[in-house]
């Protein structure tokens, strides 16, 4: 009973910790809302991986995409919050990186393991496809 009781306070301690962590990164690096409810000033939907008042806290492992009701079945660090398992050889989803694939590519670089560098202006780089192709009027 002594391990239980002692195994639970450290749950507690980091699920506390995790949560503060998470709502610093979903401020600074990802909109973790899908639809944001202005009357009551928080989300209605989170975006996959992610949950709580305003969506801060990211799925616990082994737990991943919308409401967190998927569940991995692979390695923590091959278990993206919103998509579930991938491969080592294939990596995070295209435009983001690090632990779990929570973070969004950063200006000025995009796409597949943030490898591609943006030639426009860094307010319109996109994290997941680069600059804005500009239509032609001829076609």
């Amino acid at each position: 009973m002594e391990n239980f009781v002692h195994f639970v306070k450290i749950f507690i301690i980091y699920v506390s910790v995790l949560a503060v962590y998470n709502e610093e990164h979903c401020k600074k690096i990802d909109n973790c809302c899908r639809e944001w409810d202005e009357f009551v000033t928080e989300c209605k939907v989170c975006s996959p991986g992610y949950l709580g008042r305003n969506c801060t806290q990211a799925c616990p492992y082994p737990n991943y995409g919308l409401e967190c009701q998927g569940k991995c079945d692979c390695n923590e660090r091959l278990c993206d919050i919103a998509t579930g398992c991938f491969s080592d050889s294939d990596g995070c989803r295209t435009g983001y990186y690090g632990e779990r694939c929570m973070f969004k590519c950063r200006v000025p670089t995009y796409g597949k393991h943030c490898q591609q560098i943006c030639q426009c202006d860094e307010s319109i780089c996109h994290y997941i496809t680069g600059c804005p192709v500009k239509e032609s009027k001829y076609l």
